[in-house]
C-alpha cells in the first residue's frame, strides 16, 4: 500500500530562526521559562538595543545642553621666524611751529626818575623738520593672544524645548522597539521549544510503531508458512513483503525525527543565547495542550495598552510633532548674550599689551531660505500624520487579531481534547485487533485497518498540537508578554 510513511509517523517540523547570542552556562535543567528567560538577559541583539537606547539618552542630553551658556576659548601664540619692523631714514616730517614770544623792553626816564620795565609780546612762527629713526620695530618675531566669548540664548520661541522633547520622545521610541525585538526573541525560544517538544513525541512514537510492526511482522512471517486451506485467516507471502516495508519505512522515518529532534535542540540553543550548551537531558518539558487563557476583552485591551509597537507609533508621532514645531520657530529671530574678552600682548615692541573686553546682546534671524525651513516642518508634520495613522491601523490589527487567536486556540483545546480521547478508543480498537490477529481469530487486513486508523489520527493530532502552540506563540507576542501562555500540563 503507498504512502506508508505517512501511515506509519508522524514528523512535524520544526522552524526557529537563529540569530547569534553567546553565554557561558554551567550544566543545569532548561524550562521554558528559564529559556526565556537567559534569552532575555543575554541575547546580542538585545544588547545592541541597550546601547542604541543609550545613545538615545545622550542625544537627549545634547538638546538640553542648548539651554546653557557655550565658553569658547582661543589661545595662540605666533614665531615669526623674523621681526617686523619699519626703516624711515628717508623720510622727515616737516610742520610749522607757532609760539609767542615774551621778552622785556626797559624804557629810561629823564633824571632823576628811575627807568621803566615794559613787558613786550609778539606771535612768532617757523618752519620745524624732524628726520624719523632708521629702524623702528612693530613686533617681535614671537608674540601671543588669547581669546574667550561665552555665549547663552535668551529666548528661543520655544525651540530648544521642542528638540528637547524630541529627543525624550525618541529614546522612548528606542525602549519600545527593544521591547518588540524581545518580543521576537522569545517568539524564537517559544516555536524552538514547543519544536523540539513536538519532535521528541515524534521520535518516541516511531520507535513505539517500529517495535509494534516488528512483532507483527514476526507472527505473519510464521503465519504465512502455514497450509492456507487449514486457516480461516491465511496471511501470504505478499502480506510479509507490505509488512517488511512497513518495518522499512518505519525506520527511516525514526531516523528523521530523531534529525528533527536534534535540529530543533541546535535551534532552541541558538535562539535561548546558550551557543549548543543544551543538550537533550537537560531540556525539560512534556507535550501539553492547555493554557490558562483570561477573557477576549481582556487580552484586547493588555495588547492595546502594552504592545510595544503601538508605544513606538505614538512616541514617534509627538517627536514629529515637536520637531516640526521647532522647523517653524526656527525662521523667528533668536536672542541671546554674548560676552568677549581678548588679550594680545608681546615683549620689546612699540606695542603694550592690551585687553578688550564686553558683552553683546544679539539678535539673529534668517530673512530669506527659499522655503526651505517651511519644507522641513511640513515633512515632519506628514510623518506624524503617517505614524497616527499606522497607530490607528495597528489598534484595529490588534483587536482582531487578538480576537481571532483567542477563539482558534479554544477550539483547538476542545479538538485536541476529542483527539485525545479518539486516540485512546483507536489504541484499543489495535490492541484487540493484535490481539485477534495473534489468536487467528481475525484477517490481516482487520489489523492494518485498525493500525492505519490509529496512525492516521495521532497524525492529524500532531498537526494540531504545532498548530496549538503556533497560535499561543502568535497571541503571546500580540500582548507584548513574552512568559504569558505556557502551557500547563
Amino acid at each position: 500500500m503507498k504512502n506508508v510513511a505517512s501511515m506509519a509517523l508522524v514528523v512535524v517540523a520544526v522552524a526557529a530562526v537563529p540569530l547569534p547570542a553567546h553565554a557561558q552556562v554551567e550544566s543545569r535543567m532548561w524550562d521554558l521559562p528559564s529559556l526565556l528567560g537567559h534569552a532575555l538577559a543575554t541575547r546580542a541583539d538585545l544588547a545592541a538595543h541597550d546601547e542604541r537606547i543609550e545613545a538615545a539618552r545622550y542625544r537627549y542630553k545634547e538638546a538640553k545642553s542648548h539651554y546653557f551658556p557655550r565658553v569658547h576659548l582661543t589661545g595662540m601664540f605666533t614665531w615669526t621666524g623674523s621681526e617686523l619692523g619699519l626703516d624711515l631714514s628717508d623720510y622727515e616730517i616737516t610742520t610749522r611751529a607757532e609760539t609767542v614770544a615774551r621778552t622785556e623792553v626797559t624804557v629810561p626816564q629823564p633824571p632823576p626818575a628811575p627807568a621803566v620795565t615794559v613787558p613786550v609780546s609778539a606771535p612768532v612762527s617757523a618752519d620745524v623738520r624732524v628726520r624719523l629713526p632708521a629702524d623702528i620695530e612693530l613686533l617681535d618675531d614671537t608674540y601671543g593672544s588669547l581669546a574667550a566669548t561665552v555665549e547663552q540664548p535668551l529666548f528661543t520661541w520655544g525651540r530648544i524645548r521642542s528638540y528637547t522633547r524630541a529627543a525624550r520622545c525618541l529614546g522612548e521610541v528606542e525602549q519600545a522597539m527593544k521591547r518588540d525585538a524581545s518580543n521576537r526573541a522569545a517568539q524564537q525560544v517559544r516555536e524552538a521549544f514547543h519544536g523540539l517538544l513536538v519532535a521528541r513525541a515524534a521520535h518516541a512514537y516511531a520507535q513505539r510503531v517500529r517495535t509494534e510492526l516488528g512483532i507483527v511482522r514476526s507472527l505473519m512471517a510464521r503465519f504465512a508458512e502455514e497450509d492456507p486451506e487449514k486457516t480461516e485467516f491465511p496471511v501470504t507471502a505478499l502480506d510479509v513483503l507490505e509488512m517488511d516495508g512497513f518495518l522499512l519505512e518505519a525506520k527511516g522515518a525514526e531516523l528523521k525525527a530523531q534529525r528533527l529532534a536534534k535540529t530543533a535542540l541546535e535551534y532552541l540553543a541558538l535562539a535561548a543565547g546558550l551557543h549548543g550548551e543544551l543538550t537533550a537531558a537537560n531540556v525539560a518539558g512534556t507535550l501539553t495542550t492547555r493554557v490558562a487563557l483570561a477573557a477576549k476583552d481582556d487580552y484586547v485591551r493588555q495588547s492595546l495598552a502594552s504592545h510595544p509597537l503601538m508605544r513606538a507609533a505614538e512616541q514617534g508621532a509627538l517627536a514629529e510633532r515637536h520637531l516640526s514645531r521647532a522647523e517653524r520657530v526656527s525662521q523667528l529671530p533668536v536672542v541671546g548674550l554674548r560676552g568677549f574678552y581678548q588679550s594680545l600682548g608681546a615683549d620689546d615692541t612699540a606695542f603694550e599689551p592690551t585687553d578688550y573686553y564686553g558683552a553683546s546682546l544679539v539678535v539673529d534671524m534668517p530673512v530669506f531660505d527659499s522655503g526651505e525651513r517651511r519644507a522641513k516642518a511640513a515633512q515632519h508634520l506628514a510623518r506624524t500624520r503617517e505614524l497616527e495613522q499606522k497607530k490607528a491601523f495597528l489598534g484595529q490589527y490588534l483587536r482582531t487579531r487578538v480576537g481571532v487567536l483567542h477563539d482558534e486556540i479554544v477550539t483547538l483545546e476542545d479538538l485536541l481534547a476529542i483527539d485525545t480521547e479518539a486516540i485512546e478508543l483507536l489504541d484499543k480498537r489495535l490492541k484487540i485487533a493484535l490481539f485477534g490477529l495473534k489468536n487467528r481469530e481475525i484477517a490481516y487486513r482487520d489489523y492494518k485497518d485498525a493500525f492505519l486508523a490509529r496512525t492516521l489520527k495521532q497524525r492529524e493530532y500532531f498537526e494540531r498540537v504545532r498548530e496549538f502552540y503556533e497560535k499561543t506563540d502568535l497571541l503571546a507576542r500580540t500582548l507584548g508578554a513574552p512568559t504569558a501562555l505556557i502551557s500547563e500540563p
